[in-house]
């Protein structure tokens, strides 16, 4: 059957149209825009050279910010390969929609090197939050001291470790000495069904039988205790208390509001 004129024109005027139907040969898919080809060489030659001049200005200025070794430079210089290979995939729109990109990677690396110089003090604020949630594991003020924020009933809670295992303990300066409850006892070491309940402490709900143990080490943050005389309760004891044969050990503390600041002189006392 022969082809009216008007349908051959249309086909001869639109080359592509014989090929809606079908795949499209590889070598006419395979073709790139020459614009395109030509402002994403230019977008990621110019990314390249940004992005070593960043490398080369770290490495020779070390402590400007911070300083890159050996090590640095590798893994920057593979980031700042795959940032110019992602811009120039994306820079299909000219020069104006490269500007955009840069910029946006700009802001990226400059907020990253902003929280760096402030890394000290962002994490004071982790920490304090952190004082605030968890209020028994506290927070450090300088190398030998710690503050713990007062618990939601009222109590301030301490975490430590007994022969490395960690307890949290109530804080109370009524108490004489460190008691352990009977499954903190057991956690530490201690089989609390064989020790010796031959003395008697004074409590808020009368007089209650314990037994003498000494703890190989306790640690509170950075303070170390050996050989530390310590109790554990008989009856059912909701948490272990740190005693005033702790806390007389230390170089001081205070309660100021709903803060308790601990502080020592060294790491390890007798």
């Amino acid at each position: 059957m022969s082809q009216s004129p008007n349908r051959q024109h249309r086909d001869n005027a639109h080359p592509w149209a014989k090929y809606t139907d079908s795949k499209v040969p590889e070598h006419l898919e395979d073709s790139e825009d020459p614009e395109f080809s030509r402002s994403g060489s230019i977008a990621f030659v110019v990314t390249l050279i940004f992005g070593f001049g960043l490398i080369f200005f770290f490495t020779k200025t070390r402590g400007a910010v911070t300083g890159f070794d050996k090590g640095d430079v590798v893994w920057a210089g593979a980031v700042t390969i795959f940032i110019a290979f992602w811009v120039r995939s994306m820079s299909g729109n000219g020069l104006k929609t490269y500007a955009k990109q840069a910029l946006i990677w700009f802001g990226i690396i400059l907020a990253c090197v902003t929280l760096y110089a402030y890394k000290a003090e962002l994490g004071a604020v982790k920490d304090r939050v952190v004082s605030v949630l968890i209020p028994d594991q506290g927070m450090a003020v300088s190398e030998n001291s710690h503050v713990y924020t007062k618990a939601g009933n009222g109590h301030f809670y301490i975490q430590g470790q007994v022969n490395g295992v960690p307890i949290i303990f109530l804080a109370d300066t009524g108490a004489t000495n460190v008691v352990l409850a009977k499954r903190d006892a057991e956690r530490a070491g201690y089989d609390a069904e064989t020790l010796v309940y031959d003395r008697q402490a004074s409590t808020a709900n009368g007089l209650v039988d314990t037994a003498r143990i000494e703890l190989d080490e306790l640690r509170v943050a950075g303070f170390v205790l050996d050989n530390l005389p310590a109790y554990v309760n008989d009856s059912e004891l909701d948490e272990s208390l740190l005693g005033m044969n702790f806390f007389s050990r230390l170089e001081g503390y205070e309660v100021e509001g709903d803060a308790l600041t601990i502080r020592w002189r060294g790491a390890k006392q007798p």
